[in-house]
């Protein structure tokens, strides 16, 4: 678990991803980087990479989410 800010339960972590249809979970890193407060995972499931990220109180509007996934893709 990364030290100070922000971070994912287990059981929000399960919870979150049980949403999602990645397959198997390989492999789940907490990542230190950027805002404290939006606590960030990388995911390695069999279907792929992934990231995720819950968005600080302020900053998980639609638009400047939108916006973030658009520069990441």
């Amino acid at each position: 678990m990364p030290r100070g800010g922000s971070h994912f339960s287990s059981e929000e972590l399960a919870c979150v991803l049980s949403y999602y249809d990645i397959g198997i979970i390989l492999q789940v890193k907490p990542l230190s980087g950027g805002n404290k407060r939006a606590p960030k995972m990388a995911i390695v499931s069999e279907q792929g990479k992934y990231l995720l990220k819950r968005r600080p109180k302020g900053k998980d509007d639609l638009y400047r989410v939108t916006f973030a996934h658009a520069v990441q893709s």
